[in-house]
């Protein structure tokens, strides 16, 4: 029953994120893609030097970025690239905060800081098979 979280996260990331978005992710990022729609980017495999010129050349081309990450992968993501500007935005509020049965944390790393959000609950999808949605498309200008 654990696992239904990550089905739960992917609707959670569709529902709060327009179509074109790029989701920067390591543990959710395969479950992201296959059923929320949206296109991941493995941050773990990002050189360090490179976490704000990929931001940055996302937003300038239309894409909006995203980081969703459980409390360890903020640590990693802070360690990995520390002195960056979106590590920075990592001391905002996040936009949301998924809590059952883990804590995930999901940031815009460009947008204004947020208002601090409660908790989203976790939707249960049961233990029925979900299929796959289709798969994501990403406009860039």
């Amino acid at each position: 029953s654990g696992e239904r979280r990550y089905i739960a996260i992917a609707q959670m990331v569709k529902r709060l994120t327009p179509e074109n978005s790029v989701i920067f992710s390591m543990q959710h990022s395969g479950s992201i893609r296959y059923y929320g729609e949206r296109m991941t980017l493995r941050f773990d495999w990002l050189d360090p030097e490179w976490l704000d010129r990929a931001v940055a050349w996302l937003a300038e081309r239309g894409a909006h970025p995203y980081l969703i990450a459980e409390p360890w992968e903020v640590d990693d993501v802070r360690k990995r690239f520390a002195g960056t500007v979106t590590v920075e935005r990592l001391l905002d509020p996040p936009l949301a905060i998924y809590e059952e049965p883990n804590i995930l944390y999901m940031f815009d790393l460009v947008g204004p800081p947020p208002t601090p959000t409660a908790g989203i609950r976790g939707v249960d999808a049961g233990f029925r098979a979900i299929p796959p949605t289709p798969a994501p498309g990403l406009r860039l200008r």
